[in-house]
């Protein structure tokens, strides 16, 4: 799979976007909640996630926390 056919696809990064936009949430705010809730994530990160940016895969833990600053379910987020 080319990167092309990859971003053209449903990826972890749109979908984190995705849910993100869908609350009106910038990537400052989202990183401020995933601290809040116990997991500091910079901001680097987040953009990173979101760009997928992220060499081999995003540890789970990270997607678990965006999950529950979004407030949405862990399965919404992963591309199946």
């Amino acid at each position: 799979m080319t990167t092309r056919e990859r971003r053209q696809g449903k990826t972890l990064g749109k979908a984190i976007r995705a849910a993100r936009k869908a609350r009106n949430m910038t990537q400052t705010e989202l990183s401020q909640e995933c601290e809040r809730l116990g997991r500091y994530l910079s901001l680097r990160t987040i953009h990173r996630l979101e760009a997928d940016d992220v060499h081999g895969s995003p540890r789970i833990d990270d997607i678990r926390i965006v999950a529950r600053a979004l407030k949405v379910r862990l399965e919404a987020l992963i591309p199946a």
